[in-house]
């Protein structure tokens, strides 16, 4: 589960903006626990398009499956540095 980056929850978590969204919880055996995203993380990108909010990221996630895509390119934040990570995902 993600939700958006509020500015009073960017403030408390000490990131640089209020853009993207943070992963909640995740269930194991699912593509985002095997990419090791963990709870806290917030998700900058999507196969290099910028999450700027949970629309926006709703919108990419619904493309990345009507394209049946197996491979979905991350960036995300954990606390102050940038990573990335590839979702495989199996149809």
């Amino acid at each position: 589960s993600v939700r958006d980056v509020t500015v009073p929850y960017a403030n408390a978590n000490q990131l640089d903006d209020d853009t993207g969204v943070a992963v909640t919880t995740l269930s194991s055996g699912y593509p985002g626990s095997k990419a090791e995203l963990e709870p806290g993380d917030v998700i900058r990108t999507v196969d290099g398009k910028p999450v700027t909010d949970l629309e926006e990221f709703k919108k990419l996630y619904n493309a990345s499956v009507k394209a049946k895509e197996t491979r979905v390119l991350l960036e995300f934040q954990r606390d102050r540095g940038i990573r990335r990570a590839v979702l495989k995902v199996e149809y």
